[in-house]
């Protein structure tokens, strides 16, 4: 049988052995891609939060959950998209929005 490694050219190869491994490189990219519905455990690991405080959360509804036979779910995007919510200004950011203030009330209101 033909070995194939990282010094085998793809022409070398018959279709079979192409799709093959085509298949198998798929499968391995599904295999090590993050799941989008989580669980506690693992929406613990992605906020850095403990389950006492994540439960907290949950009964006060402060994070997107979902309750599914007794089983509290995560999408693991909302958790990213809830984690990055509250973006405070940077110090530009807030001395700009100040300088146009001043400037409009300087002007009487006009722009």
């Amino acid at each position: 049988m033909f070995e194939i490694n990282n010094a085998t050219p793809i022409a070398a190869l018959t279709v079979g052995q192409f799709t093959e491994l085509l298949m198998r490189t798929r499968l391995q990219e599904k295999e090590t891609a993050a799941p989008s519905i989580i669980g506690k455990d693992e929406c613990c690991k992605l906020t850095g939060y403990s389950i006492n405080t994540l439960n907290k959360f949950i009964c006060e509804r402060r994070i997107p959950a979902y309750k599914r036979g007794g089983k509290v779910l995560f999408k693991r995007q909302e958790i990213e998209d809830w984690m990055t919510s509250d973006r405070r200004e940077t110090t530009d950011e807030y001395l700009g929005k100040k300088d146009g203030e001043f400037v409009q009330k300087r002007r009487g209101g006009r722009k």
